[in-house]
């Protein structure tokens, strides 16, 4: 899931302590033998993107994707489910999908 910190803009310093902590996680699920991974109840466009990124760097097998709609459309970039499921896969999602928010 998301770290919390993803509000905003994420400078590069933030950028680097969350994929920091994902690389960790994902490294150790790794090790473990998983099948897939699932990126789930993320609301911003900007750390989906960066822990898609990282996950594709780290792990060959598929990667579920999932967002979560708030009130607020800026998390999204103003862009509708339509829109950022086309980014999702975009960026390497093999699967996306919307999940509560």
């Amino acid at each position: 899931g998301p770290s919390g910190e993803g509000t905003g803009f994420i400078d590069d310093d933030k950028a680097k302590e969350i994929e920091s902590a994902l690389t960790e996680q994902v490294e150790a699920m790794v090790e473990a033998g998983i099948d897939v991974i699932v990126l789930e109840t993320f609301q911003y466009l900007a750390e989906i993107r960066l822990a898609l990124s990282l996950v594709k760097r780290l792990f060959a097998g598929p990667v579920i994707a999932s967002m979560s709609f708030s009130d607020e459309p800026a998390a999204t970039n103003h862009y509708g489910p339509g829109k950022v499921a086309q980014l999702l896969k975009q960026w390497g999602a093999d699967v996306v999908g919307v999940n509560c928010g």
